[in-house]
């Protein structure tokens, strides 16, 4: 978020004392300035507007139990079909979120009758975004906002023709834009099918002027990769959108905790410690890598000469546990990092098998780090 300016410092500070009864309650963190000209922001500095919306939000929060909701344990089915990544930082800190939207078979729920706890799931999400904002924040540095990837692709016209599916996403944008405001950074819509730009033209008149200027849409055509590159690094994305991340992985309240104060360590190898291969046009390389001891981290790097590759890494009961359609491993070195839940033999999979007529020459190296050989790093 924008430093504060002169006059609204000056605004601020009388806000401050319009809402002076209720700052007591609130944590260190959402007493700073940067927290409360959120508020102020969203309202265009009007004092009376936005200590409104700030008192009707404490009531919402109360209300609605938001303040304990990341002990809340969602049911199985969302958790399983309604998933998030953290794909990392962008250049300023902030957490950069991505949301598989064209998977999410948000009618089907509805249709189970459980449309309160697919909106309570969204509450859910976005505290878990915010959590992340404030465990990231410093005294010295203050952050707000996270950014928001949105993933349309498989996105289908069965979504919208459900009223009752449309009303629960609206219901779940009204309760964000009332609760949250000037906490969404940026948000990049990508992989639109033609049919979701009828959805939005529903979504528009529920955003504010504000939101809306911050969403970009783009289609299936990779034009949104740049753009992304030009604010989060590459290592801070999947490998699917541009970056170079390829172990991106979903993750729980539980995990993103665990992620923050012990975060998987990816190696860095050098030319030296890669080897090469070649895999043929429409063909698969599998290699074997010997895990001797549970819990042990493995870590790659690989980059191709020419062109993309899909990438994947199985567990030796056949488990997919990183899949990457395909890499832009030539553009900048991919690398990634798991924690493997068990020994025996995991296989690094190359895949060229959407290729017809191109080899691949890729170049790689794995290494395996016993439980024991972290302890003594750390």
């Amino acid at each position: 978020m924008a430093a504060p300016t002169t006059g609204e410092l000056a605004v601020l500070q009388q806000f401050r004392d319009e809402v002076h009864d209720v700052l007591p309650n609130l944590n260190e963190y959402r007493q700073t300035d940067a927290w409360l000209l959120r508020w102020l922001r969203a309202r265009e500095l009007d004092i009376g507007k936005a200590s409104r919306m700030l008192r009707r939000s404490l009531e919402w929060r109360d209300q609605e139990k938001i303040n304990d909701i990341l002990s809340w344990e969602p049911p199985n089915i969302l958790m399983e079909e309604f998933g998030m990544k953290l794909s990392g930082f962008d250049n300023d800190g902030s957490p950069v979120g991505i949301v598989p939207f064209g998977d999410w078979d948000i009618r089907k729920v509805i249709e189970m009758r459980r449309k309160d706890i697919f909106v309570k799931y969204i509450d859910f999400l976005f505290e878990i975004a915010l959590h992340l904002v404030e465990r990231r924040s410093t005294k010295e540095k203050v952050l707000t906002q996270f950014v928001l990837i949105m993933d349309l692709d498989r996105f289908s016209f069965r979504q919208i023709a459900s009223r009752e599916t449309i009303d629960a996403i609206f219901e779940a944008i009204k309760r964000f834009e009332a609760n949250h405001p000037e906490t969404l950074k940026a948000a990049y819509l990508i992989n639109a099918p033609r049919i979701f730009a009828y959805l939005f033209s529903f979504i528009k008149p529920l955003l504010t002027a504000r939101t809306l200027d911050k969403v970009q849409i783009f289609g299936s055509n990779g034009s949104f990769k740049p753009v992304l590159l030009k604010t989060i690094a590459p290592d801070q994305l999947p490998s699917e959108m541009g970056g170079c991340n390829t172990s991106c992985t979903n993750y729980t309240v539980k995990d993103l905790n665990e992620l923050l104060d012990n975060p998987i360590q990816c190696d860095d190898f050098s030319e030296a410690d890669m080897s090469a291969i070649t895999v043929d046009s429409g063909k698969k390389v599998a290699l074997n890598v010997q895990v001797p001891t549970p819990k042990s981290r493995m870590s790659w790097n690989f980059k191709t000469e020419k062109h993309d590759i899909g990438f994947a890494v199985v567990s030796p009961c056949n488990e997919a546990l990183v899949h990457v359609s395909r890499a832009d491993a030539n553009t900048c070195v991919q690398k990634g990092a798991i924690i493997c839940e068990s020994a025996g033999t995991y296989q690094i999979i190359f895949d060229n098998s959407f290729s017809r007529f191109r080899s691949k020459h890729v170049r790689y190296a794995v290494s395996v780090n016993k439980p024991l050989d972290l302890d003594l790093i750390k």
